[in-house]
This record gives structure tokens, C-alpha cells and sequence, in this order.
């Protein structure tokens, strides 16, 4: 017996000295290394089981070189650069010139906002059935039911007509899976990988660090881009709570760096990119964008190991030098202590901040976090309004002529952890017309009142939630 407790004291002592080394070496947010050092020392082993579980992004050595070689398709296909001349004004709102973003701004580009779910999917659809070359699919979620049918049922068929056709998927959004699905997809020739499955037997411990991007890119000429994912509520069919949502369709030079960022989350979750030496040579962009030769626009893909300037970094730069309004659409709202600090300074300036939220999302604390930052800051003059339905929909819009949208959410869970997907615009006709989507879900919100009196056990939920806001 003592034997054993001097086993297990020894294990709870190295496994609690390990996570620190490791915190202390990794951290990025001193307020969640502090959390963790507690966590590790006051709960011994089952700390430093979660710390790994939920924080350390590692894997064995074939994860980091695939990483790695994921990484240097970006580069190899010539994509960066820089088209600095005739910038359009809005540029002033995200120019850092000591940044290195992953991607340059370039024009031509035509972007259209599906009006609503049902012209989103017939328009997806429509697409993947014209395909001649490729089809790149990804997204975090598939759910069974009829959009999964739909989308099943044409890439299937595409593929046996000899289309490239390969979709990834999150298997922790994509929980359950119906076990047909991967076989029906195989039997097509269609091309299916899973996005660092958690296997202890292949060292991937961990359940956070998901790909909670979606992208659809069809022969490398047009992309869809936005929050929807591959279920039905996310088209608003089915029984499940609708969620109301946005598509934009892509044309133009940045098809090619979307497509980039698929080839290399493919590198890095399928075994056969280990044998890939080159990407797949890029395909020429759309047709030009229109006679006054289109929007300028970047990828910008956010990861927990992409190196270089930092989103957030763009967005504290956009929020910080707006002159005349900040619109932000998000289905969640944990900004972190620098966004909301330059939130906060832009409302106190005058510029018009509003902020549009559901009501109730599909993840409770959430919202009694969001309810708390949402308050302070309407304190000072942001307009916060909740939708009466589920806003899923992500958008930024700073003074009518920058814009970004896609799968980032506004909060540290997106901003920190996921891998996301997003595209910047810089024209005003595109940025006035994102934020005229949302008019319609602005009309069906109510107002946030500051001075709404709580009770006790609200006031508790809310500032107890908004402790775990580097989860959220």
C-alpha cells in the first residue's frame, strides 16, 4: 500500500510539474497559464489530463511534418505578394506594415450574398453539378437529413463521372456520423478525411484545436465561403432549430488562396499527402470581376499554428481607427480584453458600434457570458440587439468599406483555438451590402438595456460564465 502511495505521489508530482514546465513555455494568455498552474497543483493528475485534452496543441512527429509540409504548398504556389498600388482607401483601416499577412489584397473579385438558405443551397448545388476538374468541400459539421442528401448525392455522382472530388470534415463537430456515409462516399471514389481524430494511440489527445472552417471550391474558379455547415438546420429545413445563417460566393484571385488553405488542412489530416511532394497545380480564377474591375480581397485563415500577423491583431486595427461605425454579427460574443477595449474606445469616441447577437445560441453559458461584456460595453454607448432566433451568421463592418466575413466567430474559442476562415474585402458597394443582410434579423431584435435590473442568481450566472471566456 505505501508503495503504491509513493507511486502515485510521484506520478501526481512529475505529471503537475510537466504541465507547468509546459504552460509556462507555451502560454500565450497569462490569465489562462495562471488558471491552468492552479488547476495542475490544486487537482493532480486529472488537471494535468484536461491540460492536455483541451491545451496542448501536439502530435507525434508525422503530424508536425505534415503540418510543416501543409505549411509550404502556400508558398510554393506563388499567391503571396503584394499589389500595393490603387489600394482603395479602406485599406487605411487594416494596413500594418510590420505584419506579415498569410495572403495580399488584390482586385477583381465578384462576391455575391445569397439572398437566403434556399438560394444558398441552389446555388451550391448548381455549381458542384457544373464541375469539370475538382471539388473541394470542407466544414465542421455534416448532419444527417435532407441537405446531407443533397449534397451526398451530387459529389457521389461527380465523381464517378471523373471529377476530383474530396471533402473533410471535423470528426468532433460531426458527432454521429452515420456509418453509411463514408462507406457510399468511398464507393464513388470519393475522397474523405478527418481532421486530427483524437487516437492517444497516434498521440493526438486532443478535443479542442478543431477545423471549424467551410469552404466549397469548385475547379478552382469560384468558392463559397460563410458559416453554414453541411446539416439541415443550418439551410433552416428539417425539425431542428433553424439557424439563420450567410453564403457568399467567391470569384476571382482569392479562389486560389482558398483553395491553398483547403490543400493544406488536407496535408495535414490525410495520410496520403504524406506521398504528396507538390500541390495540385492552381487552376486560373474566375472571369473578371466586373467592368470596374471588381473588390479587393484576401483570405485570411486563423489557426492555432499559423505564424505571421494575428487576426485579432487586424480586427483591433479596424475597430481602432473607424470614424464612423463598427457593425459585428456573431452567434456568440467573447471578445477578450483587447477588442473589447477597442469596442469600448470606439463607442466612447462617437462611432456608431452595434453589435447583433441571438437572444438564446445553442450553448447556454455562452450567452450569459456574451450578456456580461454586452452589458459593460453598452454602458458606454454600444448598441447591442438580440435576434429572437439563432443567429449563426459572422461579420464585421467598419465604416461602410471594409468587411469581413466567413467561419469566426466572435469570441477567444474562434479567435484562439479553432482553425477558421475568413475573407477581407476592402469596397464599399460589398461592405454596405453585407451589412444591409442583416437588416432584416436587425428589424426581428430587441435592444439590450444596460440598466435592466438583475436578480442575484443572474447577476451570479453572468459574471460566473464570463470567467470562462479563454474556453468560449
Amino acid at each position: 500500500m505505501k508503495s503504491l502511495l509513493a507511486l502515485g505521489s510521484l506520478v501526481s508530482v512529475a505529471s503537475s510539474l510537466a504541465a507547468t514546465v509546459h504552460v509556462l513555455l507555451r502560454y500565450r494568455r497569462p490569465t489562462t497559464a495562471v488558471a491552468w498552474l492552479f488547476a495542475v497543483w490544486l487537482i493532480p493528475i486529472l488537471a494535468p489530463i484536461a491540460y492536455v485534452a483541451l491545451s496542448v496543441y501536439e502530435g507525434p512527429r508525422s503530424i508536425r511534418r505534415r503540418r510543416g509540409r501543409g505549411a509550404s504548398l502556400r508558398r510554393r504556389a506563388g499567391v503571396d505578394g503584394a499589389e500595393r498600388d490603387a489600394l482603395p482607401d479602406a485599406a487605411r483601416l487594416v494596413e500594418l506594415p510590420r505584419g506579415d499577412a498569410p495572403f495580399a489584397f488584390r482586385p477583381g473579385h465578384l462576391l455575391e450574398i445569397a439572398e437566403d438558405a434556399d438560394r444558398s443551397l441552389e446555388r451550391m448545388l448548381e455549381t458542384l453539378e457544373g464541375a469539370e476538374r475538382e471539388i473541394l468541400v470542407q466544414t465542421f459539421i455534416l448532419g444527417s437529413g435532407e441537405v446531407l442528401e443533397a449534397l451526398l448525392d451530387v459529389v457521389a455522382r461527380k465523381s464517378r463521372e471523373g471529377v476530383d472530388v474530396r471533402l473533410l470534415f471535423d470528426p468532433i463537430g460531426t458527432v454521429p456520423l452515420p456509418d453509411e456515409v463514408p462507406r457510399r462516399l468511398g464507393e464513388s471514389g470519393v475522397r474523405v478525411a478527418t481532421f486530427l481524430k483524437p487516437n492517444p494511440l497516434k498521440g493526438r489527445f486532443q478535443v479542442n484545436f478543431r477545423n471549424h472552417r467551410k469552404l466549397v471550391v469548385v475547379d478552382g474558379a469560384v468558392a463559397f465561403l460563410g458559416g453554414r455547415n453541411w446539416a439541415d438546420e443550418y439551410f433552416e429545413r428539417g425539425d431542428a432549430r433553424p439557424a439563420r445563417d450567410l453564403t457568399v460566393s467567391v470569384r476571382g484571385p482569392s479562389v486560389a488562396g482558398l483553395r491553398r488553405v483547403f490543400l493544406e488542412d488536407w496535408a495535414l489530416a490525410s495520410e496520403e499527402a504524406e506521398e504528396e511532394e507538390a500541390p495540385v497545380p492552381p487552376y486560373e480564377p474566375g472571369p473578371p470581376a466586373s467592368e470596374e474591375g471588381g473588390a479587393w480581397a484576401r483570405p485570411y485563415p486563423i489557426g492555432p499554428d499559423e505564424s505571421g500577423l494575428l487576426f485579432t491583431d487586424v480586427l483591433a486595427a479596424a475597430i481602432g481607427r473607424a470614424r464612423k461605425s463598427v457593425f459585428v454579427a456573431s452567434p456568440y460574443f467573447a471578445p477578450g480584453a483587447a477588442l473589447a477595449s477597442r469596442l469600448r474606445e470606439a463607442a466612447l469616441a462617437g462611432v456608431d458600434v452595434t453589435i447583433l447577437l441571438p437572444r438564446r445560441s445553442d450553448l447556454r453559458i455562452g450567452d450569459l457570458a456574451a450578456r456580461h461584456f454586452a452589458r459593460e460595453l453598452a454602458s458606454v454607448g454600444a448598441t447591442f440587439r438580440l435576434y429572437e432566433g439563432f443567429l449563426h451568421a459572422k461579420a464585421v463592418v467598419v465604416d461602410d468599406a471594409w468587411a469581413t466575413f466567413g467561419s469566426l466567430n466572435f469570441d477567444q474559442r474562434s479567435f484562439q483555438l479553432n482553425y477558421e476562415l475568413n475573407l477581407e474585402v476592402l469596397d464599399e458597394r460589398f461592405a454596405r451590402s453585407l451589412r444591409a443582410y442583416f437588416d432584416d434579423l436587425l428589424a426581428e431584435s430587441v435592444a439590450l438595456d444596460p440598466d435592466e435590473k438583475l436578480g442575484v442568481l443572474r447577476r451570479l450566472g453572468e459574471r460566473a460564465s464570463a470567467l470562462f471566456e479563454p474556453l468560449l
